[in-house]
């Protein structure tokens, strides 16, 4: 125990470190990516949008994971359940770099762990669901904070209509998403 002044004891006190705001903060950098494949049976798929890194000089890129968090409160999946929101899906909400949230959606009679995929603006658009056992992961982290959030990377097309997508979001952290120029993907 430290000595005050005139040689008593005093207790020692703690000092509070002030919480450190950009620890909390996830910064992922978009490389571009572009791909087509053409199948056998004639059918052309495009995926454009960009591949996530967590570093500027893409370096470490974040694993697509539709089963499990990729870091703390940080996820990377595709869409699940897209083709049962066909309309919604090719709305422009849901091109390449706009924000979604992701809400949970106790009602849903197949899974009471459904987290929806829907835009930002109102009316609310449907895009689908967050993959099964990611949500059932991300549920309990979405019911604390009310909502997810993500933005959309890329977007998967197949003769010319949207069939897909690939959100990287977090819940209950800040994002940051910049686009790094020249980048190889």
């Amino acid at each position: 125990m430290p000595v005050g002044f005139f040689g008593r004891k005093r207790a020692e006190r703690k000092l509070e470190q002030p919480a450190d705001p950009a620890a909390d903060r996830l910064n992922v950098y978009l490389g571009a990516d572009y791909r087509e494949l053409e199948f056998r049976d004639g059918d052309h798929v495009v995926m454009d949008g960009f591949f996530p890194f967590f570093d500027f000089g893409c370096t470490q890129p974040l694993d697509l994971d539709d089963g499990e968090l990729i870091a703390d409160r940080v996820f990377y999946c595709r869409l699940a359940g897209g083709t049962h929101h066909q309309v919604d899906l090719q709305r422009p909400e849901f091109d390449v770099g706009a924000q979604v949230f992701i809400l949970p959606e106790p009602t849903n009679r197949f899974d009471p762990s459904a987290l929806l995929v829907t835009s930002t603006g109102t009316p609310l658009f449907k895009a689908g669901y967050v993959p099964r056992q990611l949500a059932a992961a991300l549920a309990p982290l979405i019911r604390a904070s009310k909502v997810g959030k993500g933005v959309i990377v890329e977007t998967v097309t197949s003769g010319g209509v949207r069939t897909g997508l690939r959100i990287v979001g977090s819940v209950g952290r800040e994002m940051f998403v910049e686009s790094v120029p020249n980048s190889n993907g």
